[in-house]
């Protein structure tokens, strides 16, 4: 495995930006045909959760579609170090970062919370190169070359990366000084979420970022960072949760489902709710 991820991260540096997407996207409809029919299944189920008006044909058009993007999620991945403040909105156009920006010149701990859509690398780079002071909250990997792998690409972008084992302790830390903290809020790694109905299924969703906001008094932004029409992403910052009502954690369920009906094939969750 190892090996590959050498060579396709030699491939992203030699093959012409639209001839690596074409070759990316062929790779991603042999994998949906054939070795990773599991993943496949489970997107499937799991879009009908968001569509159950739609046919089997056009369910499973999304479903291959959604495949290609996330391959090409991947690709993108590994051209994180060629982002950098000079060509950062030839990649990217945000929307509503001037408040964002506000929160932070005031001195305010900022949560950033996104999920798994659309490309939240790419969104985390936009932030970190844009001047924010910026730590992202990552999963380790069981390897320790992958751990590397994936901490030095994200710093090469000028984020700070911690991961989930001393997220507690690094987040408090990190807010209390003003800086700026980003992580996904939709998969419950820790086991410490709480139940909330996410397209009519009773699942747990992750409260840390919440709970944090309301405990240090930080502003919690939702952000999505999914590529529109025109081919660019589109960065997308959300008023501030208000963490002090009772039903935030319903209300954020309420924009990850927006935000997924919206970009379907951009919704990356391979395997059942």
């Amino acid at each position: 495995m190892r090996f590959f991820y050498l060579i396709i991260t030699g491939l992203s540096h030699v093959l012409p930006i639209p001839v690596a997407r074409f070759v990316t996207r062929r790779i991603a409809d042999f994998c949906y045909y054939t070795v990773y029919r599991k993943g496949r299944d489970a997107w499937i189920s799991n879009i009908k959760l968001v569509f159950p008006e739609k046919c089997e044909r056009e369910i499973k058009k999304l479903a291959r579609e959604g495949f290609r993007n996330f391959a090409e999620f991947i690709y993108e991945f590994l051209l994180l170090p060629k982002i950098n403040k000079r060509n950062l909105h030839k990649f990217m156009t945000p929307h509503g970062f001037e408040k964002v920006k506000k929160f932070m010149e005031e001195g305010k701990g900022v949560i950033i919370q996104t999920m798994h859509l659309g490309n939240w690398e790419w969104g985390a780079a936009f932030l970190s190169l844009s001047g924010c002071r910026l730590t992202v909250i990552a999963l380790p990997y069981r390897s320790p070359w992958f751990v590397e792998y994936y901490r030095k690409r994200r710093e090469t972008a000028g984020m700070r990366v911690v991961f989930l084992r001393e997220a507690a302790r690094e987040s408090i830390r990190v807010l209390r000084k003003g800086e700026m903290l980003a992580l996904l809020g939709d998969r419950d790694f820790t086991g410490t979420g709480k139940e909330a109905e996410f397209f009519g299924k009773k699942v747990k969703i992750p409260i840390g970022g919440i709970e944090l906001a309301r405990k240090l008094g930080s502003v919690l932004v939702p952000a999505f960072n999914v590529k529109e029409r025109d081919g660019r992403y589109h960065v997308y910052f959300e008023p501030p949760l208000d963490v002090s009502r009772p039903d935030a954690l319903e209300e954020w369920v309420r924009i990850m489902e927006r935000y997924v009906r919206k970009y379907p094939a951009q919704w990356y969750l391979f395997e059942p709710l």
